[in-house]
């Protein structure tokens, strides 16, 4: 459970424990099960040397990467989690070629109700080849409060309002982009964490993540 006063919970980058820094430099996917009551909240916030971050960030009425990325393109997703139920939601980003100095690609922003029903917004992206190349310092599930220790503005912020919480459950980070036909087959059941690609895998079944 995240609130308007949570640093979040970071996930190592790097060790013999951590997800790889190759990970979100490539094709991914990031899953959660989603419920708030927030009009405004992090989901998920990937922190990149430079200065440099990307969050999604669900709004009041759609969801929107934010942060500081360079240069981007995109139209939101116009559909939140409810309320009052589960939703899943995922962000998948696949590379494209790069050229002349530039990176271009695709990014999806998606969420599954609670009719099992899938809404998606897709993109391009353009950006300049230096906010690709920055090697990501940490990814931080349900970060309300930025960091500053990871060198984020507390000017950045979402106004997560005080009465408001996040919970989220079974947070995974796949090493691929998933389609929209795999997706659906396994965001409502628990990994084995063999699954290909699965990069990292936090159930939540306990107060604090465990197993990755």
């Amino acid at each position: 459970q995240f609130t308007d006063k949570s640093y979040g919970i970071q996930v190592p980058i790097g060790g013999e424990n951590g997800l790889s820094e190759n990970v979100l430099n490539g094709d991914y996917t990031i899953g959660m099960w989603v419920k708030t009551n927030a009009d405004i909240c992090r989901l998920f916030t990937i922190v990149k040397e430079g200065d440099h971050y990307v969050d999604l960030v669900k709004g009041r009425y759609r969801m929107d990467l934010g942060g500081r990325m360079g240069s981007f393109y995109y139209p939101g997703l116009e559909k939140i989690p409810n309320n009052d139920s589960w939703n899943y939601v995922f962000f998948r980003r696949e590379k494209g070629a790069s050229d002349g100095g530039t990176f271009s690609g695709n990014c999806t922003i998606g969420l599954i109700d609670e009719d099992g029903k899938l809404h998606t917004s897709s993109y391009g992206i353009y950006e300049l080849s230096a906010d690709v190349q920055n090697k990501p310092k940490a990814l931080v599930i349900g970060m309300q409060k930025l960091d500053e220790s990871l060198g984020l503005s507390p000017e950045d912020r979402t106004t997560m309002s005080q009465d408001s919480t996040l919970l989220i459950d079974e947070f995974r980070v796949y090493s691929r982009a998933l389609s929209d036909n795999e997706i659906p087959r396994s965001y409502d059941r628990m990994l084995s964490g063999n699954e290909q690609g699965i990069a990292l895998y936090w159930p939540m079944n306990e107060r604090y993540p465990t197993g990755y």
